[in-house]
């Protein structure tokens, strides 16, 4: 694992791309090499350690940028080792899961981080199996940025701070905003975001006790936001299509896929204009 450089998924947002598949590289090149540190205060690498016979790149966002290049790499290294990435497999499998629910009217909804989204390396996966798979027609694909979510997950700070009892400065907040001009939390959707409340949800009003300020202080509410930001973009593209299935395409998310599928699930029942869920 690279605690030192993770996550990985904001790499693209913030214009790091290059030092991103220059991470990717160098942990390509630990794993075919023998030495090793085992402690951090180590001067000394240790030799004994095997090189590794396959690859798997099992991060989203390091496959979407790292994974064509790692593999030129063990290519030029003239190397016979596998490169396998995770979006492509996961893409068959939403693909291969159309032949049992049918493929007619859908859409496949994407759920990742923000380098992956950019990336586009779903929908292009999924379109090249789904054009393999069904040939005379063609599959829709909406994308939604976790924004925060991973961070949430891994606890940063910069998204979620349990102690925190009141809205915090901007400085040190990241995460979707009343205000924030990239992702911000709409007062309209109040109802089908269904925020868990408390020291989960930091709200400022005003003195007429008219709510100024709103961020989310917990993983479970940065779910429901991006979840519901998913199904409200796929209603105004394909209003007449069904989503399903979801890609979780991040690592971290499937570790809370009961939570993600109960906001579905909750906005189903919501009320019909959610009834294709």
């Amino acid at each position: 694992a690279d605690e030192a450089n993770m996550p990985y998924g904001k790499y693209d947002a913030e214009g790091n791309t290059d030092f991103l598949k220059e991470v990717v590289i160098k942990d390509v090149r630990f794993l075919l090499g023998r030495k090793y540190y085992e402690l951090p205060g180590d001067s000394i690498a240790k030799t004994d350690k095997d090189p590794v016979k396959a690859i798997v790149i099992a991060c989203n966002t390091a496959t979407a940028f790292g994974l064509e290049i790692v593999q030129e790499a063990v290519k030029e290294w003239g190397l016979d080792i596998t490169v396998i990435g995770i979006i492509d497999a996961g893409s068959k499998s939403a693909v291969d899961l159309l032949n049992s629910v049918g493929s007619k009217d859908r859409v496949i909804g994407v759920l990742a981080t923000e380098g992956t989204c950019a990336s586009n390396g779903y929908p292009e996966a999924i379109q090249k199996h789904f054009k393999n798979e069904f040939q005379h027609e063609k599959i829709m694909v909406v994308q939604q940025a976790g924004i925060g979510l991973a961070g949430a997950i891994d606890g940063d700070i910069n998204y979620i701070e349990p102690a925190a009892a009141k809205v915090r400065d901007h400085e040190l907040y990241l995460g979707p905003g009343l205000n924030n001009p990239l992702y911000p939390i709409d007062l309209s959707l109040w109802k089908e975001y269904n925020f868990e409340t408390g020291r989960n949800l930091l709200v400022s009003k005003d003195s007429d006790g008219n709510i100024i300020e709103v961020q989310l202080n917990s993983v479970n509410n940065y779910i429901k936001y991006c979840v519901t930001h998913l199904v409200i973009k796929i209603l105004q593209k394909h209003p007449d299509r069904n989503m399903n299935p979801v890609i979780l395409g991040c690592t971290h998310y499937p570790f809370f896929k009961k939570e993600i599928h109960d906001h579905f699930m909750y906005l189903k029942n919501l009320d019909n204009n959610y009834n294709r869920i």
